[in-house]
């Protein structure tokens, strides 16, 4: 399916000036063009297909392009500034660790990826131990998607079937996609992945909270009727804490009964928590709201304040299902973006923005 593509004819609109709006060119500002052209030119075209506005610079809220122009952030970079943008304490600890200088080192220890793991994993919970440290959300639902397969391996050789939920996103790489469920973005996909089933999702609007337990066990039933074992064959759930299209999140009573068919038959449930995490719907992390407790949870975006970081968290049992070296990525644990993490959560918590979130909820 084709992007939208938006008009750059410059357009003379109403000139505002407001505390939070400052628009005093037509749109798109001058300048606009030559720069999207020259992206036309030099980007891959999957990039592009945004609103004809150039950012310049970026703090708290509000968006700014090259001549002043100015802009409320209403997706918050999509779901990434959860401590808004150009935090100082964040820009603050970064410069710190670039003053070292360090801007990288691999896999070998660092101070500041010890001391964010140990803040980070703590802010998860106590039904958390460890977690492994990646760049983009994408990556970290491929790392979860293979410790899945991993766990349920290490109990029966045919137990690799991860099952994902029509309407759900989970990134854009192969794992992610096959996941995701969407037919026209995963066309690429050339084979079928027998190792990846979906149920449907139980839309409030088609499925009561009450019926929402015979709903998911009719779904698993068909499951059952293709030949395929929760006990003998299902090593993951991957669920998306809401569809992140319209933040739509299940019935309760739907994921306890799911949390307690995992329980049953040695099944991890993970939860894709790019959106829903720190601090966004009113909990440290969104899943909270079911009243269960998570096997693993996928992160990224708020994560990092705006800078690429992502990372899934979970028991060391199964976090430790790798062997030594053979789950690492040359930019795991980068201390820049360590150092952005730690600051993100400093403000969470000095800030009380989980709080300040219940409240706006």
């Amino acid at each position: 399916m084709a992007g939208y593509v938006f008009s750059r004819e410059p357009v003379a609109v109403e000139l505002i000036q407001t505390n939070n709006r400052i628009i005093k060119t037509s749109i798109p500002a001058p300048g606009t063009v030559d720069l999207l052209e020259k992206l036309d030119k030099y980007e891959s075209r999957s990039m592009h297909g945004q609103l004809p506005i150039v950012w310049h610079r970026a703090e708290g809220h509000s968006v700014f392009d090259q001549v002043g122009n100015k802009w409320i952030d209403f997706t918050s970079m999509i779901f990434v500034a959860n401590v808004g943008h150009g935090n100082e304490t964040v820009i603050k600890k970064v410069k710190s660790v670039l003053e070292l200088p360090m801007l990288g080192c691999y896999a070998y220890p660092n101070e500041v990826r010890a001391t964010y793991l140990e803040k980070l994993v703590k802010f998860a919970g106590p039904n958390f131990e460890k977690a492994f440290l990646l760049s983009a959300g994408t990556e970290a639902t491929e790392a979860a998607f293979k410790l899945m397969k991993m766990h349920g391996k290490k109990i029966g050789k045919n137990k690799n079937v991860v099952i994902a939920i029509s309407g759900n996103w989970h990134g854009r790489t192969l794992a992610a996609q096959m996941l995701s469920d969407n037919a026209s973005q995963k066309s690429w996909v050339t084979h079928e992945q027998s190792d990846v089933e979906h149920i449907n999702f139980p839309y409030p609007w088609e499925i009561s909270e009450e019926q929402s337990e015979e709903f998911l066990l009719s779904n698993l039933d068909l499951l059952a009727q293709k030949g395929i074992s929760l006990k003998n064959d299902v090593a993951g759930f991957m669920l998306e804490t809401f569809q992140g299209w319209g933040a739509v999140f299940y019935p309760t009573t739907f994921v306890k009964k799911l949390r307690k068919i995992c329980d049953d038959n040695d099944i991890l449930l993970t939860f894709d928590e790019m959106q829903a995490g720190f601090g966004r719907t009113g909990k440290n992390f969104g899943y909270e709201h079911y009243e269960v407790n998570a096997d693993l949870i996928c992160c990224g975006k708020g994560m990092g304040g705006g800078f690429p970081i992502s990372g899934v968290i979970g028991k060391a049992s199964v976090m430790d299902l790798p062997d030594i070296g053979n789950m690492s990525s040359t930019h795991s644990g980068n201390p820049v973006n360590c150092a952005a993490g730690i600051a993100v959560l400093d403000e969470i918590e000095s800030l009380e923005l989980v709080k300040a979130s219940a409240e706006k909820d």
